[in-house]
C-alpha cells in the first residue's frame, strides 16, 4: 500500500484496486450504496424494525434527501406508513423514487428542492417521523442547529428524527477523521480503482464536516430535542443511526 501526497491531501493508493472507473463523485457514492459500503441495508433494517415497534397506527413521514428512495421504500413496505413526503434536489432521482414507492404500495408526495431548507417546501405540514440520511455531515455546525430547529417545528408531539450519518470519534479532529476514512475506503471498498479513491479523498476533504456522537447530541439538545438514542452502529463505527425525540 502506498501513500500519495496530492494537493496537501493524503491519498491511499492500492494498485490492486483497478476494478471500476468513475467519472464523478455521485457515481462513486451510488456504487458505494450498491455495494453496501456504508451499511445502508443494516441501517434501513433497523429503521423498519424500529418503526414497527413504535407504531401500531398509521403515521406520516418526511424523508429529507430521499434520493431514489430505493432503501426507504423497502423499509416502509412492511410498516403502517400512511403519508410519505420525500424531498430531493434531483428531478431524475425523484422520478425513480416514485416508481420505487409505487411498487412498495406507499402513498407518496415528492417535492423537488433543497432538503436542508425544507420549510418553504412543506408549508405548515407536520409529521410523526423525519428521516435524513448521509447529508448532515455536509453542513457546518450553525446550519445543523438551524436544521434541527426546523425539524422540531414541523414534528408532531413526541415526533422523532432518524438521522443516519458518518460520525467522528469523541474528541477526534476533522483531519484525523478524514485520514481514517481515506484509509478505511482504500482497505475496505475493493471495487474502487485508484482514481476513484483520489476523487473520494478530494471530495471528502472539501465537503465533509462530520460530528462526533457527543457533539451531534449537543447540537440537537440546543435545538430543543430532549431525548436521543443510538439505534445502530456498524462495525467500523463510521456509520450510525441515531433517533432524536422532541
Amino acid at each position: 500500500m502506498k501513500r500519495l501526497q496530492e494537493d496537501n491531501q493524503t491519498v491511499v493508493e492500492d494498485p490492486s484496486q483497478l476494478v471500476h472507473t468513475f467519472h464523478n463523485q455521485q457515481e462513486i457514492y451510488r456504487h458505494a450504496i450498491a455495494e453496501n459500503y456504508m451499511a445502508h441495508r443494516e441501517i434501513h433494517t433497523a429503521i423498519r424494525q424500529h418503526l414497527n415497534a413504535l407504531y401500531e397506527q398509521a403515521f406520516s413521514l418526511l424523508d429529507l434527501g430521499c434520493g431514489d428512495a430505493a432503501f426507504t421504500s423497502r423499509s416502509l413496505q412492511a410498516t403502517l406508513i400512511k403519508r410519505y413526503t420525500g424531498i430531493d434536489q434531483s428531478r431524475t432521482l425523484l422520478q425513480t423514487a416514485r416508481i420505487n414507492l409505487e411498487a412498495a404500495g406507499v402513498n407518496a408526495e415528492l417535492i423537488q428542492g433543497d432538503h436542508t431548507d425544507f420549510v418553504p417546501l412543506i408549508n405548515a405540514q407536520t409529521y410523526r417521523v423525519m428521516i435524513v440520511g448521509f447529508s448532515l455531515y455536509l453542513l457546518p455546525e450553525a446550519e445543523k442547529i438551524r436544521f434541527f430547529q426546523a425539524c422540531r417545528k414541523h414534528l408532531r408531539k413526541r415526533g422523532r428524527v432518524l438521522v443516519y450519518d458518518v460520525m467522528r470519534r469523541h474528541n477526534e479532529t476533522r483531519a484525523t477523521y478524514l485520514q481514517r476514512y481515506y484509509q478505511h475506503a482504500a482497505e475496505n471498498w475493493p471495487t474502487l480503482d485508484t482514481p476513484a479513491l483520489q476523487q473520494l479523498a478530494q471530495y471528502i476533504n472539501l465537503h465533509d464536516h462530520p460530528e462526533s456522537l457527543e457533539s451531534l447530541l449537543d447540537i440537537a439538545r440546543r435545538a430543543g430535542f430532549k431525548h436521543a438514542e443510538v439505534l445502530y452502529v456498524d462495525a467500523t463505527g463510521f456509520h450510525q443511526l441515531i433517533e432524536f425525540v422532541q
